[in-house]
């Protein structure tokens, strides 16, 4: 089995899929009318289609038709032919690149390449079970701290697209990414966000192989009105397990109630005035890894940025988490985490 194919090879094999598939398109006429045009899904065929239109084509021909749609994929074809001593050879690298980047000419390109090499680009094979068993011990260990430490992540575009309709398949759009190491492994870490239900807002957390494979999950639940963290082990399928780290920790009590009411007409005047709080501070200076976990839930889910703060007030300190998104709000915390009040506008 080949794992390498020439380029002119597939630019003929895909040529023989487009025909196929205009003839297909056309109802086998070898005229495209503009009834069939419009069930065109979004491919190169359909593009082609409306170009020889605008350009002044009033019958889309299956020669020219095929020709126009050809020289799109060959295009893509193109750029993703490296140069140096294997140019004109198509990889299985290559090939990736193009169904993760080009679209329908991108598939095609990977379609003709299995048919020619008889390779499967996905690789096959299975998550390394010693691999996942340390993922899912390291979350258990570490905790929320586990996404503390993320490494700048550059996977290759195969690799990024999976990860990506993994997480689209769990029901969110990526976020954040970025990289861990395991002995010689490289552990890609990428979070979404689900719908948000009633007051909970839930964070995944999706740990990938080299390959792009999922191999351990995690979520993280904040409640909207306390402000409360809660992580879990999660399936690969979403069912939630047992909860492994929380904010606040056990045992965080709140100031007492007539100190927390002062503060926060103190904040309400100084908030609409837009004044500061207090002084800015970098997350080095947060005395707990609770609140450093509640600040971190904001920092990865707040796409406009956040800010940090350290209040002082009355002989105690409390700490100002800002969210700077288009209806901003800023939330005041306990230095061991325990959500005071939060104020929008």
């Amino acid at each position: 089995m080949s794992t390498k194919v020439s380029r002119d090879q597939l630019a003929s094999r895909i040529h023989t899929q487009l025909v196929r598939d205009a003839l297909a398109a056309s109802n086998k006429g070898g005229v495209l009318s503009k009834a069939e045009e419009g069930k065109l899904e979004r491919t190169v065929l359909r593009d082609a289609a409306a170009e020889l239109r605008r350009g002044g084509a009033a019958v889309v021909r299956l020669e020219p038709w095929v020709d126009a749609a050809a020289a799109k994929v060959i295009g893509a074809l193109d750029s993703i032919d490296k140069p140096g001593r294997g140019k004109g050879i198509i990889s299985v690298a290559e090939a990736r690149e193009a169904v993760a980047t080009k679209g329908d000419a991108g598939f095609r390109i990977g379609h003709a390449f299995e048919l020619l090499t008889g390779a499967s680009l996905d690789g096959g094979g299975v998550v390394s079970p010693k691999l996942q068993r340390a993922v899912e011990q390291l979350v258990e260990n570490q905790g929320f701290t586990v996404l503390s430490g993320l490494s700048a992540d550059k996977p290759t575009a195969w690799v990024q697209k999976k990860i990506e309709d993994t997480l689209g398949a769990w029901g969110g759009d990526l976020m954040t990414s970025g990289k861990i190491k395991m002995g010689d492994e490289t552990v890609h870490v990428a979070t979404a966000l689900l719908p948000m239900k009633r007051t909970k807002l839930t964070e995944m957390i999706g740990f990938f192989d080299s390959e792009g494979r999922a191999i351990a999950r995690a979520h993280i639940d904040r409640d909207d009105n306390s402000g409360e963290l809660q992580m879990r082990s999660a399936s690969l399928k979403g069912k939630t397990g047992s909860v492994l780290a929380a904010v606040p920790g056990p045992g965080a009590t709140a100031p007492p109630k007539a100190w927390t009411d002062a503060l926060k007409t103190e904040v309400e005047t100084k908030y609409g005035n837009g004044d500061d709080l207090g002084p800015s501070i970098k997350r080095s200076a947060l005395p707990s890894k609770e609140l450093l976990a509640a600040f971190e839930f904001a920092e990865r889910n707040t796409p406009d940025g956040v800010g940090l703060e350290r209040v002082s007030f009355q002989g105690r300190d409390a700490y100002a988490i800002h969210d700077y998104s288009c209806v901003s709000s800023v939330a005041l915390y306990t230095p061991e985490g325990k959500q005071l009040f939060s104020l929008t506008g």
